[in-house]
């Protein structure tokens, strides 16, 4: 029944066209589902008595920006009730999580980084030749979608011709990465 006008300046729509919209021109698809899991459990809960009626639920929710763009909302949803208990309304309290949820997804990043370069590692101490740790070693930074994009073509390590390991830079995929990545098991 009420939204605050400060979603003009959040989502780049008036008060009253938010309040027009579906769940579906709202939220993201990948909201949508854990939201609806949620309130369903909520109400679970409310139907059988074993309930806390002073309870607040907390929703994290990515909501479409008319430019196209999405913001991260986390509401906290209180009930509101009527003489006898029941729920007659819901009031929700929403703030912007955006930066925390780019911080969060940044520490991810590293943290499947830092595993990679320990697998890359523990595989090298097992490893009998070079060819055998560029294998390894392409197949794991392959698998994580960032750093494949950042290392495809990027550098290879060769063995020249005097057999030293020698770092050059590609701009594709040479012959040598080729050979290594159709040997690696994806």
């Amino acid at each position: 029944t009420y939204i605050s006008p400060s979603i003009t300046r959040l989502r780049g729509y008036t008060v009253e066209e938010a309040m027009a919209q579906t769940l579906e021109e709202n939220m993201t698809p990948q909201s949508i589902e854990p939201t609806m899991r949620i309130m369903a459990e909520e109400d679970i809960k409310e139907r059988s008595g074993q309930y806390d009626p002073g309870r607040i639920t907390t929703l994290e929710m990515e909501l479409t920006c008319k430019d196209g763009s999405t913001v991260w909302m986390e509401n906290r949803v209180t009930y509101l009730r009527d003489s006898d208990g029941k729920i007659t309304a819901y009031l929700g309290v929403s703030r912007d999580i955006t930066e925390r949820k780019k911080a969060e997804e940044s520490l991810q990043r590293n943290y499947d980084t830092q595993n990679v370069v320990n697998s890359i590692l523990r595989l090298a101490l097992k490893s009998t030749s070079l060819e055998e740790i560029l294998a390894h070693t392409l197949g794991l930074v392959l698998s994580i979608p960032l750093l494949a994009f950042q290392a495809r073509g990027a550098i290879l390590l060769v063995e020249d011709a005097s057999k030293e390991l020698v770092m050059k830079t590609q701009n594709g995929l040479s012959e040598a990465i080729q050979k290594s990545c159709a040997r690696v098991p994806f």
